[in-house]
């Protein structure tokens, strides 16, 4: 079992912290991302670990094992990083195999589990070039298979991706997901790249000033944010001002959400999906205020469209059906069905 369990793992550079005290159960065999802006804490909880770092408290434990003071290369982790970090004079086998010379593996052993690693990252056919003489996404499938020959109890993976174009990046996305699948293994990986983090994970961990947000699936925390920094940094989301009252949250003219009565009364928010904006119609059943379109893109299969309504902040919603003559300056009424929209906590009122 890889299961990995933090208890109270903390990091702190003099008077700065970088990691506060966490606790974090990740499970056997999860795809679990650590997701975050730069400075959240995500890389340092990767680096402590995976031993690279020293923790300023609390413990770690990798399949029911304490290795919080154990050395990285004694933990049997595979960890691959945003620089491929591959020995240019040495062929791909010889890349790959590197980790299973040092454990003094056999020499006829070891190039067949390397040969196996590359054949499952689809590289075999490479195994005697240089990493000069491959592009990008392969070399990062060669640094992949390196990390995955020593059958390691747990995949650390930082920010592997971030070197590859938009088009194959996308393309190592479906691989790692299909890969994962295959060795059925921990990966912890760690990424700023909301749409990366929905793509790939089991769980997210969303984290911010060194500490984790929110955790939960990817659905959870899309459908259902706990703070306006989550709403925001997954996804776009409109934070929308209004009042709790006696009878339920009020938007800023006064309308009525749908939304029963929660919390203290006075200044409350709603975090509501631009996708989950339409056009009002005749009859609609939705929650519904009225605005100035501001802005409008065709992005092909939809539309954006920013409205500044009349009595409240702009938001931006997107339409898949947007009718062919609507313009800037254009009166519209936008509607929401209370179930898309989610309340905030008081302490986020006005955020």
């Amino acid at each position: 079992m890889a299961q990995v369990s933090l208890t109270g793992l903390a990091k702190s550079y003099g008077p700065s912290a970088a990691l506060l005290p966490t606790d974090l159960q990740i499970r056997d065999g999860e795809f679990f991302t650590l997701l975050g802006p730069s400075g959240s804490g995500k890389t340092t909880l990767l680096k402590m670990i995976g031993g690279f770092v020293e923790p300023s408290a609390g413990r770690i434990e990798i399949g029911g094992r304490d290795v919080t003071d154990l050395p990285a290369h004694r933990r049997n982790l595979g960890v691959v990083f945003q620089s491929y970090a591959l020995f240019p004079h040495m062929t791909v086998a010889g890349n790959v195999a590197f980790g299973l010379k040092m454990r003094a593996m056999a020499a006829a052993e070891r190039d067949r589990r390397a040969l196996a690693a590359l054949d499952l990252v689809g590289l075999a056919d490479f195994a005697g070039r240089y990493p000069a003489q491959l592009s990008g996404g392969q070399q990062q499938r060669v640094a992949l298979a390196r990390a995955m020959v020593i059958e390691p109890d747990v995949m650390l993976l930082d920010e592997p991706l971030g070197a590859l174009d938009l088009a194959l990046r996308k393309r190592m996305q479906r691989e790692l997901r299909e890969l994962h699948r295959k060795l059925g293994r921990t990966f912890i990986y760690v990424t700023h790249d909301q749409d990366e983090a929905l793509t790939l994970s089991d769980r997210i961990a969303v984290l911010a000033d060194g500490m984790i947000r929110q955790l939960d699936t990817p659905q959870a925390l899309y459908d259902r944010p706990s703070s306006a920094f989550v709403a925001r940094f997954l996804g776009d989301s409109n934070i929308v001002t209004g009042t709790m009252s006696p009878d339920g949250f009020r938007l800023p003219d006064g309308t009525s959400a749908g939304i029963a009565p929660a919390g203290a009364f006075g200044p409350a928010s709603l975090a509501i999906r631009p996708e989950r904006l339409r056009l009002a119609i005749p009859g609609d059943p939705g929650v519904q205020f009225a605005g100035t379109v501001s802005a409008l893109t065709f992005r092909g299969a939809f539309v954006a469209l920013s409205v500044r309504l009349t009595a409240g902040p702009e938001v931006d919603a997107t339409l898949l059906n947007a009718p062919s003559g609507l313009s800037v300056g254009d009166s519209v009424t936008l509607a929401f069905d209370p179930a898309d929209a989610r309340l905030l906590p008081a302490d986020e009122a006005v955020a």
